[in-house]
C-alpha cells in the first residue's frame, strides 16, 4: 500500500528541489537597525550609529568622518532604510507565491476539502517566523536585518519543509483510504508532475534573479562599510 506514496514522494521532493544552492561572498554579517532618524551597524566591536545626514557615532561619541567618506555613510543609511522594506515586501510575497503554488497542488491531487491545505499554509506561516529571524519589521516601523541567521534559517527551513511534506503524504494515505485510490493518487501525479515543475521553475527562476541582485546590493553596501570602518579605524 505504501508503494505509490513513496513513489509520489519522490516526484514531489524531486519537483521542489529544483532551486540550486546559491551564495552570496564577501558581505558583511553586522547586524542593521534601521529607525526614522538614524541606522545602527553593530558588530562584535560595538555599535555605529548613522544619522539621516551621515552624522556617525561610535558607541555614543560623535565621529568626525574625512569628507571623502560622508557621502558613504550617507548612502549607507539612506540605502538601509530604502532597500529593506522592499526586501521584506518581496520576500512576504514570493512566500504568498509558494503558499499559492503549493495549494494549487494538494487541491488538484487530493481535492478542495483536502486537509493538506492547512498544511500548506502552516508551511507558510512557519517559513515566515524563520525569516523574521533574519529580517523582521520593529515597532518603531524600522527594520532589524541579521545576516548571522541566515544559515541556520536555511537549515531550518529545509527540516520544515521536509516535515511538512512528510504530513501532506500522510494525509493523502489517509484521505485516499485504499490501494486503488492510491493508486490514482500516484498515476495523477505523474501526469501533472511537468506541468508543476515548469510552474515551479519559474518560481525559482525569479527567486534566483532576486538572489542575485540582493546579493550585488549587499556587496555595495558591505564596501562602504568597510570604508567607513576603516576611516574611523574601528
Amino acid at each position: 500500500m505504501l508503494k505509490p506514496i513513496a513513489v509520489a514522494a519522490v516526484l514531489l521532493a524531486a519537483s521542489l528541489s529544483a532551486q540550486a544552492q546559491y551564495t552570496c561572498p564577501n558581505v558583511s554579517t553586522s547586524q542593521v537597525i534601521t529607525q526614522p532618524q538614524q541606522v545602527a551597524i553593530i558588530d562584535n566591536h560595538g555599535q555605529l550609529t548613522i544619522d539621516n545626514s551621515g552624522n556617525v557615532s561610535l558607541n555614543g561619541k560623535y565621529r568626525q568622518l574625512p569628507s571623502a567618506v560622508v557621502n558613504d555613510a550617507k548612502l549607507y543609511q539612506q540605502t538601509a532604510r530604502d532597500e529593506l522594506p522592499v526586501l521584506y515586501k518581496t520576500i512576504t510575497q514570493q512566500l504568498d507565491e509558494l503558499e499559492n503554488t503549493l495549494t494549487k497542488l494538494v487541491k488538484q491531487l487530493l481535492g478542495k476539502q483536502t486537509a493538506a491545505v492547512k498544511e500548506v499554509h502552516s508551511l507558510r506561516n512557519a517559513l515566515q517566523e524563520q525569516v523574521h529571524l533574519v529580517l523582521a519589521p520593529s515597532a518603531d516601523g524600522g527594520f532589524i536585518l541579521s545576516p548571522n541567521n541566515v544559515a541556520r534559517v536555511e537549515s531550518n527551513s529545509k527540516l520544515l519543509f521536509e516535515k511538512k511534506l512528510g504530513a501532506m503524504l500522510q494525509i493523502a494515505l489517509n484521505e485516499s483510504g485504499s490501494v486503488d485510490n492510491l493508486q490514482g493518487l500516484f498515476n495523477e501525479l505523474a501526469a501533472m508532475k511537468s506541468e508543476f515543475k515548469q510552474t515551479w521553475q519559474n518560481y525559482t527562476k525569479q527567486h534566483s534573479q532576486f538572489l542575485q541582485e540582493l546579493c550585488r546590493k549587499a556587496q555595495d553596501q558591505t564596501t562602504r562599510e568597510q570604508r567607513i570602518k576603516a576611516a574611523l579605524a574601528y
